[in-house]
Order: C-alpha cells, then structure tokens, then sequence
C-alpha cells in the first residue's frame, strides 16, 4: 500500500509562484506554506506505521496524476489500490472541513469519511467536517480536477481548514499543522485497516 501526498499550488511550471489562498502577503501567511507542513506531519506519521509514503509536489496536476498512474502501474501486483491526497487548504470564510471524493468512487467517500472522523475528534477548531461528492459539472469541479487523473489509486481532495476562518487561524502553527496532519493520518491509516 502506498499514500501519495500531492501538495499542490507549488512547483507547478506554468503557473510560478503560485501560493494558493492567502491572508496576508507574507509567504507564512499562504496556502503552500500550511500544505507543506500538514503534509510532512501526515506523511511522518504514516512512515512510523510503516506505511509507504511517496510525496509530490512538482509539475502540473497532469504530470502529477501520470507519474502517480505511472509509479501504481511499476507496482500492479499489490492487491490494494494505493492512496492519493491532494493537499490544500480552504479560503472564503467558511467554517467547515472537507474531503472530496471522486462522485463515482464509493472508497473515496470512505476514505474521506474515515480522514474527516479523526479531525472532528482530534481537532477541536474544526467543528464541522463534511464529506463532498465532487464532478466535473458544478461548485466541486475544482476539486475534482484535482484527482480526476489519477486512475487506480483511491483519491481525495483535502481541504481542512479555512485560511481566513479566525478560529481556524488557531491552527496556523507548526503544532496546528502538526496536530492536523496527524489527525488525517489516523483516519488514513483507519481507512487502509479496515480494507
């Protein structure tokens, strides 16, 4: 089994520079920032439960879902599909979590369940989770298209927090992002022991 954390709105060559949402201008202040932490807190814990882990965070989100198609096809014989998280966080005052999932994908709600039930219990900021069916033809498209290329592997768009929810902003710390990743990985983990 093998998790892949894509963390997004970085290392794209078309779009440089690109930081994702923000609520100041400083770099500490931006969506890539917090991603790559939460990520990197995700991925340790699941390293200590020796769980796979292979990051992206280069190349535009096609590149990304075919070197991802590409690394599950080297590894075909595994008898679980592999996990794809497209790391991100929210902005526009909402005051809610969310993982969305495939539409078509009943693993990807459960995998999104399963992230969104450690967050409701392990970070007590995030008061509301919600787990999002997301297609190509309404509000979810954005994050759909975030993991509509990736094929085989069971795929979720994480979106955690709001940057611009003042209780959220709690969060915006190295422990913040610690306590967040973590709580995800649980739920990730959650999700490939029950499999």
């Amino acid at each position: 089994m093998t998790v892949y954390i894509d963390v997004q709105h970085m290392g794209d060559p078309i779009k440089k520079g690109r930081m994702g949402a923000a609520f100041g201008e400083r770099i500490d202040q931006t969506e890539a920032y917090y991603t790559s932490l939460y990520a990197f807190y995700m991925g340790m814990s699941l390293r200590e439960r020796n769980i796979e882990v292979i990051n992206i965070s280069d190349g535009t989100y096609a590149e990304r879902h075919a070197r991802v198609n590409e690394y599950d096809q080297r590894n075909s014989g595994s008898p679980t599909p592999s996990v794809y998280i497209a790391c991100h966080i929210n902005a526009g005052g909402g005051d809610y979590s969310a993982e969305f999932y495939d539409s078509r994908s009943t693993q990807g709600s459960l995998l999104a369940s399963a992230i969104n039930e450690q967050v409701a219990t392990q970070v007590k900021q995030i008061k509301i989770t919600k787990t999002i069916p997301s297609n190509s033809s309404d509000w979810t498209s954005n994050a759909f298209y975030c993991i509509k290329g990736v094929g085989r592997a069971i795929a979720i768009t994480a979106e955690p927090l709001f940057i611009d929810n003042v209780e959220h902003q709690t969060l915006l710390t190295v422990d913040g992002m610690k306590k967040l990743g973590e709580a995800m990985a649980d739920g990730i983990y959650d999700y490939i022991t029950a499999r």
